[in-house]
């Protein structure tokens, strides 16, 4: 059995390794302790135990692995570039240590990662640090490097170098890409056996497929286009973060990190919400569009408080009053909420929205596809309850036609108890100065009544100015806007 044993090392080593280097492991303390949080405090624990038992040890990355992938990848030159090499450990495999003592730690593989390489590594031996490995590596991937923890896959090898820019997409889930180069004794690409020469040899490989990617042009506008940085910043100023991305590729959230810009994000998949956020500082987030339909409101609320910093919400898809208050108080700095309808916005619910609004909101939106209009006992009731907000002072409301059709002669009979409806809820907001009204042209008839309009500023005494606009689709399908009627009062 030991000349067994002795052949199969020798098969695992280098030939000119006559000696045997088998570390006990008796009174020597593990890597990393049972817990370690600190991903700093894990790497300097590990390169100790390294410097301990083999008196060698990688030049490890002290801090992060997203740290590390920003060190490595972050030069604005391309010849200071270097991939990542993650170095996975576990105590509870034989080979672990058979393959630092002999490889890992010796001076050939040392010296040629010093100069080619940033190495980042981890202990996963005991499960609380195994966990702790899997949220630091999700935070960059969408998957982990190997399915299931198991000891017969360690000691692991990754590289990681940055997404393929050919390939590269605004959905993407990481901006990086990650192979594994070998687990346990065998090269992963060409399953032989793991010496110090073959790991070299693989090490240089994806050194070298590293590089030429590094040195392949983005093929996007930004990186193609002779105008300057300071254009593509004003432009990003009137997109939405969707249009950025589709519209200038990955290279744009650079910029919009570089210049801390803050970005108008609509809110879809959590897949692309994690991706996004992967890139991008979260407190950049001053716009957010959210679909009330799109998950269940508890996880949504959830998922909305990381937005500190937000300062407008749009809600997508009609919602009770209070949970459109319940969304608003996720963030603290708002002033601006936008209500989008699919069909009709009732009114009546909306009056009681106005108590569920935090007293930051400035400016109150309600879009809607249909003509508003509520039965006449929601009017009644409407009008006996007393309600005011002394907060909003801009008041815009958008009418349009909806795709289904509905008899005009119905709207004919009801457009006048639709203003009027429109107008006392005008009334309850005390302290409003600006409103903006907006339809189509099959629902201008019920906004135009101009003396109607005129009974606003007796209530709303600090009212200034009071716009009607309408629009219709030109054949190019543009939106072509002409202003109707504006009322401003003058102050003697």
């Amino acid at each position: 059995m030991d000349n067994d044993t002795d052949q199969s090392d020798e098969n695992y080593y280098d030939d000119d390794d006559d000696d045997d280097d088998t570390f006990s492991r008796v009174g020597d303390p593990p890597p990393l302790p049972d817990v370690c949080q600190d991903e700093t405090q894990g790497i300097e624990s590990i390169a100790a135990c390294f410097m301990r038992r083999y008196d060698a040890c990688p030049a490890f990355f002290v801090g992060s692995l997203r740290n590390a992938c920003q060190a490595a990848f972050s030069s604005e030159t391309v010849t200071e570039r270097l991939p990542v090499l993650v170095y996975l450990h576990n105590e509870d495999s034989i080979d672990s240590n058979v393959f630092c003592s002999k490889i890992f730690c010796s001076e050939i593989i040392i010296d040629y990662l010093a100069h080619n390489y940033i190495v980042w590594c981890w202990d996963i031996t005991n499960e609380l640090n195994r966990n702790k490995f899997s949220q630091i590596w999700l935070e960059l991937f969408s998957s982990t490097p190997l399915d299931g923890y198991f000891v017969d896959k360690f000691p692991m090898l990754i590289g990681i170098m940055r997404e393929n820019p050919r390939l590269q997409r605004w959905s993407s889930l990481s901006e990086y890409e990650f192979k594994t180069l070998s687990t346990r004794d065998t090269l992963t690409r060409i399953s032989c056996q793991l010496t110090r020469e073959t790991l070299l040899q693989e090490l240089i490989i994806f050194k070298e497929e590293f590089d030429e990617r590094e040195k392949r042009p983005s093929s996007n506008i930004l990186t193609s286009s002779k105008l300057c940085t300071d254009v593509f910043l004003e432009i990003f100023q009137y997109l939405s973060l969707y249009d950025i991305m589709n519209a200038f590729s990955d290279d744009a959230i650079s910029l919009l990190c570089k210049y801390k810009l803050p970005v108008h994000l609509s809110m879809t998949s959590p897949a692309f919400m994690n991706g996004i956020m992967r890139k991008l500082d979260r407190k950049q987030i001053a716009s957010l569009q959210w679909n009330v339909f799109s998950t269940n409101p508890q996880v949504s609320l959830s998922s909305l408080t990381i937005y500190t910093n937000v300062v407008s919400l749009t809600l997508l898809g009609s919602s009770n009053s209070s949970e459109i208050g319940q969304y608003a108080a996720c963030f603290p700095q708002l002033t601006r909420i936008s209500l989008c309808y699919i069909k009709e916005a009732d009114f009546n619910q909306l009056k009681y929205c106005l108590t569920q609004l935090p007293r930051s909101i400035r400016r109150f939106e309600v879009h809607c596809s249909r003509v508003i209009y509520v039965v006449d006992s929601m009017l009644t009731q409407l009008n006996q309850i007393k309600i005011q907000n002394e907060n909003i002072d801009y008041f815009l409301l958008e009418v349009g036609c909806s795709p289904v059709s509905l008899a005009h002669q119905y709207y004919l009979n009801c457009y006048s108890s639709g203003l009027q409806m429109i107008l006392d809820f005008i009334k309850n907001l005390t302290s409003v100065r600006y409103v903006h009204c907006m339809a189509d042209q099959a629902n201008l008839f019920m906004l135009q009544d101009w003396n109607e309009w005129k009974n606003l500023l007796p209530v709303c005494r600090q009212l200034k100015k009071i716009t009607l606009q309408t629009w219709r689709h030109t054949p190019s399908g543009e939106k072509y806007i002409k202003k109707v009627l504006e009322l401003q009062r003058v102050r003697t």
